[in-house]
């Protein structure tokens, strides 16, 4: 015991000197914030082996930041080549021409199918139209006849002195009377297919004068259908404007019903006894007529004996204006066209 207290009594004290570390030129600690945990790690200033008396903490700092300045700037030059690369795309969508479908090889029979983009624009434009620019497209002429129905079934027939001139169907003739063609005078008459007298015509100064009488009492008459129309007349010697006329006149066991033209009226207060089918007209011709008879009586007549119609009813006849023989009748009567003078 007493020689290890002697042992301890003549030993000197050595104080190491600055101890030596090398710390690694980009450390790494795990975890956290690299310099924070350093601060936390390393404490008084000490050498690296040198001599600089720069330490490798203070270096390592340094090799962090010009790495991440490198870093900063190759990231700024990655971004401005790519937004060179845009702009440079952009530019050449804008320069190049829109490529065109890829051909095929198939031939197909169906119409293409207009891509929504196509039909929008489509619909856009027919809405901005200005309301001048659709009048104008409605108001262009076709460059198709309009059709008349049955035109091509139809003639017209025109008188030889010019005075008298009306359509007809084509399968219809007119056939000239006795007396026509002397002087001013047109007379003839209309038939069917079938050779059936339809209407005669007479216009001009044939010399005669209207007569007659009455063989039974007045009856009741209706008028069953009327048309104005543009002809000639004698305004002081008629008692209605020119006009195409239906009308039926009872005779006590049915109606005679007859059609044509005329400036007279069948009779007074709805009764007559005998109705004429003549329009008065001027100097050249005092009376003219195209109808199917020019005396209608109230006394019971065989049907085709006068030219009137014979019918059991006023509902019977007024079923007759529905069939083609009427409206054929009452189309060819309107359409007389009589140049006076």
């Amino acid at each position: 015991m007493d020689r290890i207290e002697q042992l301890m009594k003549n030993a000197k004290p050595q104080i190491p000197g600055p101890r030596q570390q090398t710390v690694p030129a980009n450390p790494e600690p795990a975890g956290g914030e690299p310099e924070a945990q350093a601060a936390h790690t390393f404490s008084g200033t000490f050498t690296d082996g040198d001599g600089d008396g720069v330490t490798s903490l203070d270096r390592a700092r340094q090799s962090k930041r010009r790495t991440a300045i490198r870093t900063g700037v190759a990231g700024l030059a990655a971004a401005a080549v790519v937004t060179l690369a845009v702009v440079a795309g952009n530019m050449g969508a804008i320069n190049s021409p829109t490529p065109g479908p890829a051909a095929s090889n198939t031939a197909s029979d169906a119409a293409p199918s207009p891509s929504p983009s196509a039909s929008q624009t489509a619909t856009a434009a027919t809405t901005s139209a200005s309301p001048s620019a659709s009048a104008a497209q409605s108001s262009a002429p076709s460059s198709e006849p309009a059709s008349v129905p049955g035109a091509a079934a139809w003639q017209t027939f025109a008188s030889a002195n010019g005075k008298v001139a009306f359509d007809h169907p084509a399968g219809w003739k007119v056939v000239p009377l006795s007396g026509d063609g002397v002087g001013n005078v047109v007379k003839l008459q209309v038939t069917d297919g079938a050779g059936k007298p339809v209407a005669d015509l007479v216009y001009g100064d044939t010399g005669g004068a209207l007569g007659g009488a009455c063989s039974s009492e007045p009856r009741a008459y209706t008028v069953l259908d009327t048309v104005e129309m543009q002809l000639p007349y004698n305004s002081g010697a008629s008692e209605v404007t020119p006009r195409f006329t239906f009308r039926a006149l009872e005779t006590g066991s049915g109606v005679n019903a007859s059609f044509g033209i005329t400036t007279r009226r069948a009779g007074a207060d709805g009764r007559s006894c005998m109705f004429y089918n003549v329009v008065n007209g001027p100097q050249e011709s005092p009376v003219y007529m195209f109808a199917d008879s020019l005396q209608v009586n109230s006394a019971p007549s065989p049907d085709g004996a006068t030219g009137a119609k014979s019918f059991s009813s006023v509902a019977e006849a007024r079923a007759y204006m529905q069939t083609s023989g009427y409206l054929d009748a009452k189309r060819m009567i309107t359409s007389l066209k009589i140049t006076a003078g």
